[in-house]
């Protein structure tokens, strides 16, 4: 399982792909993408990057849904 650092530095990049400027954990807080996640978890990160993915394809709703 790769570390937190790892995760965290993977979600950062896939956000920038994505056009948000986001650089620190509580941009990401901001804009809504990790809303009932617990930030200090690494499973909170996977399900933050799969959020990610999801919104790359335009379907985020149902992952907002979920949480």
């Amino acid at each position: 399982m790769p570390k937190l650092k790892d995760l965290k530095n993977e979600a950062f990049k896939l956000a920038l792909k994505l056009g948000l400027t986001c650089t620190t954990t509580k941009q990401l807080k901001k804009r809504g993408l990790t809303k009932g996640l617990d930030m200090r978890r690494k499973d909170a990160w996977v399900s933050l990057l799969n959020r990610l993915e999801a919104l790359r394809f335009g379907v985020v709703v149902p992952h907002l849904l979920a949480a």
